[in-house]
Parts: structure tokens; sequence; C-alpha cells
């Protein structure tokens, strides 16, 4: 798959606790806003996404629905990536490496607004990729398959 350009950013996000946001909210309700944007069920030995825990995740204690943008699953038992992952469309990164993953469900390209996704150290076949929905993602600027390939 050839890209135009490859972008790699890294940000730390830091937010003042006694400032109001620009959405009236303060800065505590603002870190847990950021907090249930970004799920991470790392190392937990995982066969299969716990989508109940995730959607459960993106709510705050006000029982406001947040967009979900990063979800990290890595280091678990995974082996397929499922198309119920796909109906989390805000998601920006998605870590699914050092997993057992040998196929990628046809869907994908419903992440519309997906920018990294990340394969490390898995056991997909070429084959099992879907190529043309990973090449008609234009948001999608960094895709990890090292070490992945069987």
């Amino acid at each position: 798959m050839k890209r135009a350009h490859n972008v790699d950013i890294e940000m730390d996000v830091k937010v003042d606790m006694n400032e109001k946001d620009g959405n009236g909210r303060d800065g505590e309700e603002e870190q847990q806003h950021l907090d249930c944007q970004h799920v991470s069920m790392e190392s937990q030995e995982l066969h299969a996404v716990p989508f109940e825990a995730i959607s459960l995740h993106a709510r705050t204690e006000n029982d406001k629905a947040v967009d979900i943008l990063s979800i990290n699953l890595k280091r678990n038992r995974l082996s397929v990536v499922v198309t119920e992952l796909y109906s989390f469309i805000s998601l920006h990164t998605l870590d699914l490496s050092r997993n057992k993953i040998h196929t990628i469900s046809p869907g994908i390209s419903q992440l519309v607004h997906l920018e990294r996704l990340i394969l490390l150290s898995n056991k997909l076949k070429i084959s099992t990729i879907p190529l043309d929905e990973l090449e008609a993602m234009s948001q999608l600027v960094h895709i990890d398959f090292r070490c992945t390939f069987m």
C-alpha cells in the first residue's frame, strides 16, 4: 500500500484543574471527559473484545456518552479484529499489538476517523487483510504491521 506521507506525532495533554474549558467544564470534569475517551485493557489475557465494558467506559459520572478516541487492547489473546469494534466510529487510534490476530474482518473502513492502526506482533497473513479498505481510509496515516506476518 502506498501513502503520500506518513505522520507520527506524540503529544502530552495537560489540564489545569482550576480553569473552565471552552465548553464550560471545570478542570476535573474535563479530565474525566478525557479519561473516558481513552480505553486501555492492556495485558488482561482477553480472548474476546469486551464491548459492553468499553461502552460503559464511555460514560461520565453524569451518564453522558463520550466518543471513544483510542482503544488499547495490546498484549492480550485476541485472534480476530471483529466487526463490533467498527461501531466506535470516532476512534482515532486502535492498538491491537502483541495479540494472536490472524484475521481482520471486513468493514474496517467504517472507522472513518482512524489515524493509527497498530497490529505489531500478530499472526496475520497478507491475504486476510482488507487492503482495499485500508487504502480507502483517508485519515489513516500510520499502520504498524511489524513482526506480524506468518
